[in-house]
């Protein structure tokens, strides 16, 4: 040790400053495995992006699929459910509550199919982006209310349009029900946007938290 610290002393180099430059040299190594193990974003992509409120934005074909999706479900529920009252015969001229337009039944196979295949994949796409995190989870709280009216909208069309032998209980059912259940469930989802859109801080973290950060104690040190 002697002979070392004269050596450097004859080079012109204090053994304390090579002592530190060693410490600098693990903490800087040490903070840059953290920074690889933690998957931040300089390392796995562009950052998220947000808004100039603070809130982390949607992507915007994030944003479009849903869009897509909302607007097709009450169709493809529509689809789906079919004819109500399927044991009345048209030969006893059954009432209506209100009746049905007269379409053509490859019109409604084509709009059915194309509305069902638009939701799914809508669904699936912001479903992709809720588990990747680009979409923060208390946005369902503003999803599924859409969903349900839209679920009541087309089961109600086919209740108020049933065939049946005089008064049409079911559509008084569905009328004083299924109308609150709407309006409520439209409130609920603007009114829960607007509260998220103004307190940025209720948004969930994408998946993956932190890594471990680089302390004084957990680096190396150089002999």
């Amino acid at each position: 040790m002697l002979k070392a610290s004269s050596a450097a002393s004859r080079d012109g180099i204090c053994p304390q400053s090579v002592s530190g430059t060693s410490d600098r040299r693990g903490v800087v190594h040490t903070a840059r495995m953290a920074q690889q193990g933690s998957g931040t974003p300089a390392d796995h992509g562009s950052p998220t992006p947000v808004d100039n409120g603070g809130t982390p934005a949607v992507p915007g074909h994030i944003v479009g699929s849903l869009v897509v999706a909302l607007v097709s479900f009450p169709f493809a529920v529509w689809w789906l459910t079919g004819p109500v009252a399927r044991g009345v015969p048209l030969s006893e001229d059954p009432d209506y509550f209100v009746r049905p337009p007269h379409l053509d039944p490859a019109l409604i196979r084509t709009v059915g199919i194309v509305s069902t295949s638009l939701c799914v994949i809508g669904l699936a796409i912001a479903l992709r982006a809720s588990w990747t995190g680009l979409l923060r989870g208390r946005w369902w709280a503003v999803i599924g209310p859409l969903l349900l009216a839209g679920a009541v909208l087309g089961l109600g069309e086919r209740v108020l349009t049933a065939p049946v032998i005089g008064a049409n209980i079911g559509a008084g059912f569905g009328i004083v029900a299924g109308v609150p259940v709407v309006l409520a469930s439209v409130a609920w989802a603007v009114s829960w946007g607007i509260h998220l859109r103004g307190h940025p801080n209720l948004a969930q973290r994408p998946r993956g938290g932190p890594g471990p950060r680089a302390t004084p104690d957990s680096s190396p040190t150089g002999n």
